[in-house]
């Protein structure tokens, strides 16, 4: 993972003294407090004054507050933060943070946001003012901005714009907010819990879901509050592109059937600058393949499969 960390010092094996911090009026907690930069070499390392184990090539720069029942995974990176039973695989990086009793996997961004008591899957990104509390998060999920997640369940490759806020509590329960894979929710958006969002979902900003919807795949959702409407099959993910928004609904079998030849075709090409030129190049019709997508019908479906067929059949 490439981070703007200066490791040209030469950091101190980890051999921290214990400190115990004064956390609330009359109690009292044990831990320790990174005071100067550290690192684990050759064999993970055991701190038995807060009962948490350190990965190999993991460094940890101050001013880190490291409580009970860590197991930090190798090649993480940590600054300015506090962890308490987290669990982390390789390569995280963990900055300006609060993350207490959840599970980071394999290469996750922190930034400056506090996580309680969740799952956040491989190269997810959460950004400053970011704040989750019983959550999962798929792989590649990304929350750059401030927002409140509670009780939610978000697919792989979803975007999160600044200000969404699952609305969890009705004053006597908590409920849970579902949102698919590959959905792309706005700024602002409001989900009053619980409700339920299909997967390549495109949520307008500012728009308020209501509880007990269920959005289904491919709508295009757009409107003001709690005035939307649900256009469905209108929005569609393109690996290495982002969401299309279609002109139309288009009819699904149709569209699945497309959208599985163009992933034939990624695979197929390998290299993505080339993809996207075939996406958005001209192919012998006045408009490119992507925007007969956005207009499609049987001809334009059948142009479509027709141009990736010969593409794939010859040299690449």
């Amino acid at each position: 993972m490439e981070r703007f960390v200066d490791l040209s010092f030469k950091p101190a094996i980890l051999k921290v003294e214990p400190k115990t911090i004064k956390r609330k009026e009359g109690e009292m907690t044990s831990g320790i407090l990174v005071s100067k930069p550290l690192m684990t070499e050759g064999v993970p390392q055991f701190i038995e004054e807060c009962n948490s184990l350190i990965g190999v090539g993991t460094v940890i720069y101050p001013v880190t507050y490291l409580r009970e029942n860590n197991q930090i995974g190798e090649e993480n990176v940590i600054i300015n933060s506090k962890l308490e039973e987290v669990k982390t695989g390789e390569g995280c990086y963990i900055e300006n943070a609060c993350i207490l009793e959840s599970e980071l996997k394999n290469d996750v961004v922190i930034e400056g946001a506090r996580v309680e008591k969740s799952k956040v899957g491989n190269r997810s990104h959460l950004g400053f003012g970011a704040a989750i509390k019983n959550c999962e998060l798929g792989a590649e999920v990304h929350i750059p901005h401030f927002c409140y997640l509670g009780n939610a369940l978000i697919g792989e490759k979803s975007n999160i714009a600044a200000g969404v806020v699952t609305c969890n509590y009705d004053g006597l329960r908590k409920h849970q907010t579902k949102i698919g894979k590959r959905c792309f929710i706005g700024g602002g958006v409001y989900f009053i819990a619980p409700c339920e969002v299909g997967d390549e979902v495109f949520i307008s900003a500012t728009v308020t879901i209501l509880p007990e919807s269920v959005i289904p795949n491919h709508a295009l959702v757009f409107g003001n509050g709690k005035s939307y409407k649900i256009n469905q099959n209108r929005s569609f993910y393109f690996d290495g592109i982002g969401w299309v928004i279609t002109y139309k609904s288009l009819d699904a079998p149709m569209a699945e059937k497309v959208l599985e030849k163009i992933k034939e075709l990624k695979r197929v090409v390998q290299d993505e600058e080339k993809f996207v030129k075939l996406l958005f190049l001209p192919f012998g019709e006045p408009i490119s393949l992507i925007e007969m997508f956005r207009d499609l019908n049987e001809a334009n479906a059948q142009k479509i499969i027709d141009f990736i067929n010969k593409t794939i059949q010859s040299p690449l």
